[in-house]
């Protein structure tokens, strides 16, 4: 079989849908780090001397000068994202501790943690395909994140965002609960909408913003329920069921705590 030689002396990144398998024709081996994302489907690759099959959510890391190539698995659809990193693109240090805590060639993706590592492939092939003066310097950040991120993965460990990531991530979930308020929705159902896990995350959403989720899920419930209440000719009840309380009298007490007076009071106080 044909062995093709490639180089590449900076990141390049390409996201495909393919509408049916196929099978690389020729073994490839390259001077770069290549990072072979499944997003959909299923496939196998074959490295070195042995085959593996991959899913949605495994990530393929192949280092230099290591034979390989992808394989047909069924006859289904795929996507996949596929990236090509010159090693002068990583931390040096950083690399070397990958290297050395990675022993194989296939990662998989916690559930929980599969948004933000997209979120960082997305960040990435949105600064190549700007390809402004800044993307390169940008890129190559996220290529260092992706890194810790796979080390971090492939320890067990914990990841944890930058400050500038975890700001996004803050505005991100407390968006989410401004728009969902009315519903009956957990500091679980948050923490996996912005792909963190719900311990690190209660101390992620503390520290950013001072309240715990339930402190500020309700802060953000009676801000809504005092404006009603001022705006509105809505009965109590059912203002307590559009801010995302079933129970009424709970409603109050909640509304009490927080403003001080009950809610029958804080609209006649806000009418005189």
């Amino acid at each position: 079989m044909e062995i093709k030689y490639t180089n590449e002396e900076s990141v390049k990144i390409e996201s495909r849908l393919f509408e049916k398998q196929f099978d690389m024709t020729f073994l490839e081996i390259h001077d770069f780090y290549e990072v072979y994302y499944l997003l959909s489907g299923e496939r196998k690759y074959f490295i070195e001397d042995t085959i593996y099959k991959i899913e949605a959510g495994d990530v393929v890391f192949v280092p230099p000068n290591v034979l390989h190539r992808s394989l047909t698995d069924g006859e289904g659809r795929y996507s996949r994202i596929h990236i090509a990193i010159p090693s002068c693109a990583f931390e040096k240090e950083m690399l070397s501790e990958f290297e050395s805590a990675f022993n194989g060639y296939i990662l998989k993706i916690p559930s929980k943690r599969k948004k933000f590592f997209e979120q960082i492939l997305e960040k990435m092939e949105y600064e190549y395909n700007k390809n402004d003066s800044y993307s390169e310097y940008l890129i190559n950040n996220a290529v260092n994140e992706l890194l810790v991120f796979l080390l971090r993965v492939n320890k067990g460990m914990e990841f944890q965002p930058s400050e500038i990531e975890s700001d996004r991530i803050i505005s991100q979930a407390a968006y989410f609960i401004r728009m969902n308020h009315c519903f009956p929705i957990t500091l679980e159902e948050v923490a996996s909408e912005v792909g963190m896990s719900r311990t690190y995350f209660s101390k992620l959403f503390k520290r950013k913003t001072g309240f715990g989720f339930s402190d500020y899920l309700a802060g953000v419930r009676i801000t809504e329920a005092a404006q009603l209440l001022t705006e509105t000719d809505m009965d109590i009840t059912s203002v307590a069921t559009r801010c995302g309380y079933s129970d009424s009298s709970y409603f109050a007490a909640v509304f009490k705590k927080i403003k001080g007076v009950t809610p029958v009071k804080y609209r006649k106080s806000s009418r005189t």
